[in-house]
């Protein structure tokens, strides 16, 4: 008898928790929809700047090790670098596209060495641009190829309701790398 009592209460109680979600009022889905379209709006004038406050280079644990050691004494470390300090950005201006990231990652090609192009750097019109709109999260993804002088790069921005932004960087010759930031329309 005390077995089944105790499992229809734990049956009872999951059950419970599960009917139980984390729900928003309407006052909070209605602000979240509103920052969603405002978000929407900037993004489709093509007149918008991505801020990088933070980098997380994705390193082998080698390299993370080393890297440790040089931000010792720092508020950064081999896995997340802050750069409040530094201008990093991409900046898209209707059909033109431009960007300086610092990169802090590893190279994968051996031959691959120009002390001209050590940061993410590119400038022109992009090779591919796409937005993909989703309404039912309120998040947009922005997919780009661009060129730098020396290297393509696949950019894929994921921009939330509250302009957040992450950003992943592929490049033909380093290993790819994350960045933190938000969006702000640009100064015209």
């Amino acid at each position: 008898m005390f077995r089944w009592t105790s499992i229809l209460k734990m049956v009872f109680l999951l059950l419970l928790m599960s009917s139980c979600k984390n729900t928003r009022s309407a006052a909070e889905q209605a602000y979240i929809e509103q920052q969603y379209q405002k978000v929407k709006t900037l993004v489709n004038s093509k007149e918008y700047r991505f801020v990088a406050t933070a980098a997380f280079p994705l390193q082998t644990n080698a390299v993370m090790e080393a890297t440790q050691n040089l931000f010792r004494g720092t508020d950064n470390t081999g896995t997340r670098i802050v750069l409040t300090k530094n201008d990093a950005f991409i900046e898209v201006q209707n059909d033109s596209v431009s960007g300086f990231l610092s990169y802090y990652g590893e190279l994968r090609t051996a031959n691959y060495s120009d002390d001209r192009d050590a940061a993410i750097i590119f400038n022109g019109a992009p090779q591919s641009y796409e937005v993909v709109e989703n309404d039912k999260k309120n998040s947009l993804e922005i997919k780009l190829k661009v060129k730098s002088s020396t290297e393509q790069f696949n950019l894929k921005m994921d921009v939330y309701h509250n302009s957040r932004v992450y950003l992943l960087v592929y490049g033909a010759n380093r290993t790819a790398i994350r960045y933190e930031g938000f969006l702000k329309a640009t100064m015209q």
